[in-house]
């Protein structure tokens, strides 16, 4: 089963390609040096270009949401600022020191790589990719904008034939990238939905805690000189028909870095330093870090407690997916809720 984030992936992907095959099919009779079929012609062809192109880029734009709690490789909106700065910087390299008219095709390239380099920012943050296939990706992504800006570059020194052809690569290349994002979110898609997906079908759990307080973690609850390495206080709304509920605390500042799982809970609250589970509290190396505590209602008790304690993991969609399995069907899940504080390193600990 494929989660609905991985369907707008995969649907939007095939869009841009299509987009590209239309695109590229108005290039070639247009623009080949003998016979060119110019005008209506040729030209109606870049009507089904653009609506799949707009199609796709809204699939795309609406998949890119982050879930909480999960590592991803950067900000996507970090992704999209840098994208302007970069077309800004080659539209004024294009005017001064090219002397060519600045066309639409730069702008269509720019926007290209920030869409290709934030879905694979996204597909390594819903556990669909991993990371290193992730970087692989956005590096292929990076050579395919510099090959194609190039080929913008030189397109008006060429003669027709050099032109013709050099017009060609970058949709070629657009194409292959997308190929083989839409490949990795077809192969490596688990059979379950996206973390994202299960999260947003869930109920809201209210969670609260005494040793959070405004937005920083007490130091009692770190395993540092300065605390005593105790679970913090929680407590949580009751949800009808839970059998068990179950508390993760991730570190997604440091790729998930698991400090507490504990599962088999029957109450609704945990002292403070409550002999559960497995807890090692936060510990950072340097810099403030972000531990989220979440809380799962399971309607019993789950076949798999994902994740590597007091270490890092892929990402809240294993945890959730596994949860909402028992007997070997899914659906286990009831209700989720999450509390999330920093604690910052200290010298002396």
């Amino acid at each position: 089963m494929i989660g609905e984030t991985s369907k707008h992936i995969i649907t939007g992907n095939i869009f841009l390609i299509i987009c590209c095959i239309f695109y590229l099919t108005w290039w070639i009779i247009a623009f080949k040096p003998e016979g060119a079929i110019k005008g209506v012609k040729s030209g109606w062809l870049l009507i089904p270009a653009t609506i799949f192109g707009l199609i796709s880029i809204i699939l795309l734009i609406v998949s890119f949401r982050i879930p909480e709690g999960t590592d991803s490789l950067f900000s996507n909106l970090l992704a999209a600022i840098v994208g302007v700065a970069v077309y800004v910087g080659f539209l004024v390299i294009t005017k001064i020191f090219f002397h060519r008219i600045v066309t639409t095709e730069l702008l269509l390239i720019v926007g290209w790589a920030v869409l290709a380099v934030c879905e694979s920012n996204v597909l390594f943050a819903q556990g669909i990719a991993g990371r290193g296939g992730a970087w692989i990706m956005i590096i292929a992504t990076f050579i395919a904008g510099m090959v194609s800006m190039i080929c913008y570059m030189r397109y008006y020194s060429l003669d027709a034939r050099k032109g013709w052809i050099c017009g060609m690569i970058p949709l070629i290349l657009v194409m292959a990238v997308m190929l083989v994002l839409t490949g990795m979110a077809l192969i490596n898609n688990r059979a379950n939905p996206d973390a994202a997906d299960m999260a947003g079908g869930l109920m809201e759990m209210r969670i609260t805690s005494e040793n959070l307080h405004d937005g920083v973690w007490d130091t009692v609850i770190t395993n540092t000189k300065k605390g005593r390495n105790v679970s913090p206080e929680l407590s949580w709304d009751e949800m009808d028909g839970t059998g068990e509920y179950t508390v993760y605390m991730l570190d997604p500042s440091a790729g998930n870095w698991m400090h507490w799982r504990a599962h088999g809970i029957t109450k609704t609250h945990l002292d403070e330093g409550a002999d559960v589970g497995e807890y090692i509290g936060p510990y950072p190396p340097s810099g403030t870090h972000t531990y989220i505590v979440y809380v799962f209602a399971l309607k019993t008790a789950a076949d798999s407690y994902p994740g590597s304690f007091d270490a890092g993991n892929k990402g809240l969609g294993d945890i959730i997916a596994g949860l909402d399995k028992a007997g070997g069907k899914s659906g286990n899940l009831i209700a989720q809720g999450s509390l999330s504080g920093t604690y910052t390193a200290s010298a002396g600990w």
